[in-house]
C-alpha cells in the first residue's frame, strides 16, 4: 500500500501537461525577427526538368525564368548540397517585379 501514491503521479502529472495546450488560432502569426527586404532563399528540385528536357543546373532554369519575365536579379550565393539542400539566395530588383509579380 505503501506505493499507491507514486502511481498516481504519472497521471497527475499527465492531466497537468494536457491541460496546458494552447488552440493554435490562439497563437498570433506575428515574428519579431529582423528580415532583409526584397532577399530570398529558393529551394530547388535537385534534377531540373523543364518541358521534357532536362538542363545542367536547376540554378539556371530560374534564373532562365527570371529573365524571360524580365525580373532583375542579384545571385548572392548558390547552395548545391545534392540530398540535403539545392537552391540560391537572390536579391530581387523591386522596380523589375512590381508589375510582373502579378502578372504570374
Amino acid at each position: 500500500m505503501k506505493s499507491f501514491p507514486w502511481t498516481i503521479v504519472p497521471s497527475l502529472l499527465a492531466a497537468r501537461f494536457s491541460l496546458g495546450a494552447v488552440p493554435l488560432s490562439s497563437v498570433q502569426r506575428v515574428s519579431n525577427l529582423q528580415t532583409v527586404p526584397n532577399k530570398f532563399i529558393v529551394e530547388l528540385d535537385t534534377i531540373a526538368d523543364t518541358h521534357g528536357k532536362r538542363s545542367l543546373s536547376p540554378h539556371e532554369d530560374l534564373y532562365k525564368n527570371f529573365r524571360k519575365r524580365a525580373v532583375g536579379f542579384e545571385i548572392n550565393r548558390e547552395f548545391n548540397a545534392q540530398n540535403l539542400f539545392v537552391g540560391a539566395a537572390l536579391t530581387l530588383k523591386v522596380s523589375s517585379i512590381s508589375l510582373r509579380i502579378k502578372q504570374s
